[in-house]
């Protein structure tokens, strides 16, 4: 889900509980917060803890799965987020992206995850997304990292051809796609779970269209929800779906901070 932000681009902590709990109302029973969608690299790290602070005020049924993402160019960031992730009872898990811009090696990318790993037993789903991040994790390294006990699954935004290698490498780890850009192919290709963005907007008619591809992979995605999508994915994506979330649920999560959303 996006990140609330006031018209000074302040972060706002009490209307990301506002759209939680609307999703809730809908039947939706996980929600990640701080992700990309989330615009995570905007925030501080004392904004990330301020965030978390607030979710800890949520009410939610039995069984719902609330992810925090954690990633920073520097490692010591990361962990020092992990570590407040591990304490909060209300995070049921963690989505672990890579350092933007960076481009670390693999093996650099290795000790990042373990040591990350090292602060906590929450599973940790990562988060591999080349086009954001200059980075790709190579699935051998994947491979490797395969032993972590807590190692939950991976978010793979590489595209179809990477998430068959994984899927046929790992037959047992979860692969989330990320998106609905594509999604029929990607659940062709091995994934099995969706992180969602248009869920947002649309969340009971996301969700019947995935379970529906999960039985029927090359089913098309139904009307009004194809129009929705295809309207909400032409523009760039975050200021579009922050536009719409008055219009659709009655709330609102504020706009981005620029330069994102300018030339809206």
């Amino acid at each position: 889900m996006p990140t609330a932000f006031a018209a000074n681009e302040a972060l706002e902590t009490a209307a990301p509980l506002k759209h939680i709990g609307w999703l809730i109302s809908k039947d939706i029973n996980s929600v990640m917060v701080c992700g990309s969608t989330g615009e995570q690299h905007s925030l501080s790290p004392a904004e990330k803890l301020e965030l978390l602070a607030a979710l800890g005020n949520l009410t939610t049924p039995q069984g719902f799965e609330l992810l925090f993402g954690a990633a920073s160019v520097r490692l010591r960031d990361t962990t020092q987020l992990v570590k407040e992730l591990q304490e909060a009872a209300h995070i049921t898990g963690i989505v672990l992206g890579f350092p933007p811009y960076i481009r670390p090696s693999q093996n650099e990318a290795t000790y990042y995850v373990r040591k990350v790993a090292d602060h906590t037993n929450k599973p940790i789903v990562l988060y591999n997304n080349p086009a954001r991040t200059g980075f790709n994790l190579a699935p051998e390294t994947l491979e490797k990292l395969s032993d972590l006990p807590n190692l939950a699954g991976i978010k793979e935004a590489a595209g179809p051809t990477q998430i068959k290698t994984i899927s046929e490498m790992l037959p047992h780890l979860p692969l989330y796609a990320g998106g609905e850009v594509g999604l029929s192919d990607s659940i062709q290709a091995g994934c099995s779970r969706l992180s969602s963005i248009g869920g947002n907007l649309y969340p009971q008619e996301v969700k019947t269209w995935f379970e529906t591809l999960l039985v029927q992979s090359d089913g098309p995605c139904p009307e009004p929800l194809h129009t929705q999508l295809t309207e909400l994915y032409s523009h760039q994506v975050l200021p579009r779906l922050k536009a719409e979330l008055p219009l659709v649920t009655g709330h609102s999560l504020g706009s981005c901070r620029l330069p994102l959303g300018a030339d809206s």
